[in-house]
Order: structure tokens, then C-alpha cells, then sequence
């Protein structure tokens, strides 16, 4: 059983081994630094409907960085965190 870290209000947070990131990208991640002076939130550019589910979730999270990986020549995804409406 995959424990999933819940901040209240139904927010939960998935990390990369709970949605299958690839395992190559995983020596390319960078420790952030505290506190972190700004945040963006952008679209990623595809028309879709919110996950329903963290496996629906988990599925587009692989496809993303799939994408990132094969058709833009990205070593991983492009952004730090991204956000969704799981019902």
C-alpha cells in the first residue's frame, strides 16, 4: 500500500516514485533552496480534462515526461511540481 501524503482539504501530494517517474531521471533532480522566493503556475499547453483519480493522474504524469523526453529532447519533466483537480 502506497501512503500518500494528504495536507487537508483533500489536497494530496504524489511524489515521483508514487506516480512511476522514469528511473533515469531521478539522478537529475536538484535539491531546492528554502524558502523558495517565487513560484510559477502555468498551463502545460494540452487540452484535457482534470485527473479523476491518482492512478488517472499517474498516467498523465508518465505521458508528460514521456513527451519531455522523446519529442522535446528534455533529460525530464519541466517543471518542479504540477497541480490537478482529483476528484
Amino acid at each position: 500500500s502506497i501512503l500518500v501524503p494528504n495536507l487537508g482539504n483533500g489536497h494530496l501530494v504524489i511524489d515521483r516514485e508514487q506516480w512511476g517517474a522514469s528511473e533515469l531521471s531521478k539522478t537529475l533532480t536538484a535539491p531546492l533552496k528554502h524558502p523558495i522566493p517565487y513560484v510559477i503556475i502555468t498551463h502545460i499547453g494540452v487540452q484535457s480534462k482534470p485527473c479523476e483519480t491518482v492512478y488517472k493522474c499517474s498516467i498523465k504524469m508518465r505521458t508528460i515526461q514521456d513527451s519531455a523526453i522523446a519529442e522535446k529532447n528534455l533529460p525530464d519533466i519541466q517543471a518542479n511540481f504540477y497541480v490537478s483537480d482529483i476528484k
